[in-house]
């Protein structure tokens, strides 16, 4: 009977079924099903709310590191004259352009690029 419902006893109770002295095969059993039980618990415990925090994480760690490489790039295109990339680099990396708060931007592509496409990345400082 207790073998089945080893999930609702305690500690204590699985610790007891232990000390009853019977067939050796059947305490083996109960060995294992009180392991499993243990194991299940600890995973649900700490690793499947572990697991649930990663992402969360994760996001926040890469935000993070896209910040520090924008701080970073801009730190090397202050020391630079002229700064120049295409419009898709310039859509790309507009938390960058603002950083820097060009006063002036000379934009050339080789395609057809549409006004609203450059002026989305211009700032207020242009």
């Amino acid at each position: 009977m207790w073998m089945k419902n080893l999930q609702c006893l305690s500690t204590a109770e699985i610790a007891e079924i232990f000390r009853w002295d019977g067939d050796g095969k059947e305490t083996k059993k109960l060995r294992w099903k009180a392991y499993r039980h243990w194991l299940n618990a600890y995973r649900e415990k700490y690793y499947y709310k572990k697991v649930e925090t990663l992402p969360q994480e994760y996001k926040k760690a890469a935000e993070n590191m896209d910040f520090a490489l924008t701080l970073q790039n801009a730190e090397i295109c202050r020391t630079m004259k002229i700064v120049g990339m295409t419009t898709t680099a310039a859509a790309k990396h507009a938390k960058l352009i603002e950083e820097l708060g060009c006063k002036i931007i000379i934009a050339e592509e080789a395609a057809q690029v549409h006004e609203s496409h450059l002026v989305s990345v211009w700032g207020p400082h242009v």
